[in-house]
């Protein structure tokens, strides 16, 4: 069958698999397979021909499926591993799953701190963002909690081609409890979007934190309400 540009497919494993990926990124056709190879553009036009198109139905995704499911890894990631993001959206994809697992991780801490949460969930309306609220009713409060985590664009050398990341803790009035920020008010807050490996490290950071220390923030902000607040109207009423 003809191919085209298209590398022939003959991988039958993970490394050989990841071979072929990086052979179709020097040829420059490197795309996210769950796509349509027929409705791909790159420059204004369709990056495949009709015979590659072709090519690539018949032969090359099925094989790629195929492999994947016998090998138990995911296409989407090894193309992100070869080919970094270079979007927003392609950077929120492929952090996606582990933001919501970090986010799991800190509901799951605040729960057993005795406090009642919501599950993480995307933003609506807000592609880039993910939020969670623990309520506070249950000690006499009015106000939540809202922890909020964010993919940032910034600029990098004057033009907006970089991108941070930031996990917010406010009350329901807006008030700044805490949040975490690497390199914030430096000039290295903002990470150039080409640098895979810079934005890694910068997550990793999130990562690395006391699955508590959220838990522990409402704990303490909880106790200076007590503290300052007790006695107010319609704030604190329990010892």
């Amino acid at each position: 069958m003809k191919r085209g540009r298209i590398p022939e497919a003959l991988f039958c494993n993970l490394m050989s698999f990841k071979a072929w990926c990086q052979a179709m990124k020097d040829v420059g056709l490197l795309y996210h397979f769950d796509d349509d190879p027929y409705d791909v553009i790159s420059s204004g036009k369709r990056m495949f021909t009709d015979e590659e198109v072709v090519y690539l139905y018949d032969v090359a995704v099925p094989l790629i499926f195929q492999v994947s499911m016998d090998y138990g890894f995911d296409p989407f990631e090894i193309v992100l591993e070869i080919m970094p993001p270079t979007t927003l959206e392609q950077l929120r994809d492929k952090y996606h799953e582990r933001i919501m697992k970090l986010l799991d991780i800190q509901v799951e801490c605040i729960r057993y701190a005795g406090f009642t949460c919501d599950n993480p969930e995307p933003v609506h309306g807000d592609e880039y963002r993910w939020e969670y609220v623990v309520n506070l009713e249950a000690l006499g409060s009015h106000k939540n909690v809202i922890v909020t985590f964010s993919i940032l664009e910034c600029r990098v050398d004057g033009s907006k081609n970089g991108v941070t990341f930031f996990l917010d803790v406010i009350d329901s009035d807006s008030t700044i409890i805490g949040g975490m920020c690497p390199m914030n008010y430096t000039s290295e807050v903002c990470i150039p979007l080409n640098d895979a490996k810079g934005i890694e490290e910068r997550f990793a950071l999130f990562e690395a934190a006391e699955d508590d220390w959220i838990a522990q923030l409402i704990h303490h902000h909880v106790d200076l309400e007590k503290m300052y607040m007790h006695g107010s109207a319609g704030r604190w009423s329990r010892e």
